[in-house]
């Protein structure tokens, strides 16, 4: 491999991975419905509704243990209106 295919290869991938102010979202992000199963502590499920500011599923599953401090979430899903 000579230089010349070293320096082709730096140029790729062939766009600019640079962000400009007017590409970030100014606007704060609403609040994403989610709905949960979790199990008690008394081996109940339970099904459970919360609010996440992210629409990340393992976001929304950190949540959901923070908020009602259980380890176990079974069927993590967005609510869609």
């Amino acid at each position: 491999m000579g230089v010349r295919d070293e320096l082709n290869m730096m140029e790729w991938p062939p766009y600019s991975s640079t962000y400009f102010v007017k590409d970030i979202p100014t606007r704060p992000v609403k609040d994403i419905k989610w709905s949960a199963y979790i199990l008690l502590e008394s081996n109940r499920l339970t099904k459970v509704e919360f609010l996440c500011g992210s629409n990340l599923k393992q976001d929304a599953e950190q949540r959901c243990k923070a908020i009602y401090g259980v380890s176990d979430v079974r069927q993590l899903k967005r609510e869609w209106n």
